[in-house]
């Protein structure tokens, strides 16, 4: 039985074919790519042709749902064809099938990753907490010479190293590729200091998943926008997540993300949020950067939406690096990048932690919430 996950990639392959993805080569121009692909043999080239609605779209994006195995709903994983232009009630009167599988139309905006949007964006709260001011997790920080602000995500280990590091976004804490290493990351970030709060530096800059632009065609989609600085005081820094009342320890436990998935995060911008894991992309998607010394179309692949849940936003600029877990706090499922008006873009956190090594976050680190004193102790990281 075909799945929703092959559906995708065949729709994927068939916008691409046909010229439809919004950054794909326009038909007939350089690539001589016919607009009539009923002329193609594929079933479905056919398909999009017969469906002429979407012929005049402007496909943004393709995903498909994925349920956990005991969910009541699997088996009934929809597509999701998300389009830059038209009203949400427009957009649903396309909805199709294709081989038994239900495809959802909905509008997704372009997305565009800047930094520095994050300076018109107040933070929610200090997220300094403990006797000493312990940097909690969720708090602001950026490199010491700039003037933006991002989130941090989570404390790692890594194998055979008894360093601590701080996990972040590369356009957080690595300039865009553009960070020498040793770079001073502070927190909070200099352009978030206030009267009671000065920013201290956290960690020096140690690597950068590289980001990279260019056609699909040649240049390897990326996967990856995360960094890792390494701690310099220990005892300045918590694992723990965001504040004293509605905070959490940094989970051990790491799961693949799902559909139907209740999360949250603590971000530099809006706090506590909650938001619903929808769809994961087929194929690859280009989000736009804005930063210093690097503005590019940068194409990713395998990474999740997340929906806004009820009337809170899941994010806004600023919150790029937080660490997304499960409702109850018990698995870190994901590590956000970048946002959009309809919700927030999620790097699964299994790849990132395989191609650091294998490492995992930590727990229970400089901070006992239950006794409200300083702890040493650390839990050994793992992967679910």
């Amino acid at each position: 039985m075909i799945t929703a996950k092959e559906v995708a990639y065949e729709l994927f392959n068939g916008f691409t074919k046909a010229g439809m993805l919004n950054t794909s080569a326009k038909p007939n121009m350089a690539t001589g790519i016919s607009i009539n692909p009923a002329s193609n043999s594929d079933s479905t080239s056919k398909w999009i042709w017969e469906n002429y609605d979407f012929m005049n779209s402007s496909v943004q994006a393709v995903g498909y749902e994925e349920y956990q195995d005991d969910d009541e709903r699997k088996g009934s994983e929809a597509v999701y064809v998300y389009l830059s232009n038209g009203s949400d009630r427009s957009l649903q009167k396309l909805e199709r099938e294709k081989d038994g599988i239900t495809i959802h139309v909905r509008k997704l905006s372009p997305i565009i990753v800047k930094p520095k949007a994050s300076i018109n964006m107040a933070s929610t709260s200090k997220l300094f907490i403990g006797a000493n001011s312990e940097i909690a997790c969720g708090s602001s920080c950026s490199p010491a010479n700039v003037s933006y602000s991002g989130t941090i995500g989570a404390l790692i280990r890594r194998r055979n190293d008894d360093n601590l590091y701080i996990l972040s976004n590369n356009h957080v804490i690595g300039g865009c590729n553009h960070a020498p290493r040793n770079t001073i990351i502070m927190s909070p970030a200099p352009s978030d200091a206030r009267i009671d709060i000065a920013p201290r530096e956290i960690g020096r800059l140690e690597f950068i998943f590289p980001l990279t632009s260019g056609c699909p065609d040649f240049v390897e989609p990326c996967a990856m926008d995360a960094a890792l600085a390494k701690v310099t005081n220990p005892d300045i820094i918590t694992s723990w997540q965001g504040d004293f009342i509605d905070g959490y320890d940094t989970p051990s436990r790491i799961l693949p993300p799902k559909t139907g998935m209740l999360v949250k995060k603590f971000g530099r911008t809006t706090g506590l949020t909650r938001g619903v894991i929808t769809t994961c992309t087929a194929g690859h998607m280009p989000l736009l950067y804005h930063a210093d010394g690097f503005n590019a179309l940068v194409y990713f692949s395998n990474f999740w939406f997340i929906q806004n849940y009820g009337n809170d936003l899941f994010a806004h600029p600023g919150d790029s690096g937080s660490l997304v877990v499960t409702n109850d706090a018990q698995a870190a499922v994901g590590l956000l990048f970048s946002v959009a008006k309809q919700g927030a873009c999620m790097l699964p956190l299994i790849p990132v932690l395989t191609a650091l090594g294998g490492v995992g976050l930590v727990s229970g680190h400089g901070l006992s919430v239950t006794a409200g004193k300083s702890s040493r102790t650390t839990n050994s990281p793992q992967l679910s």
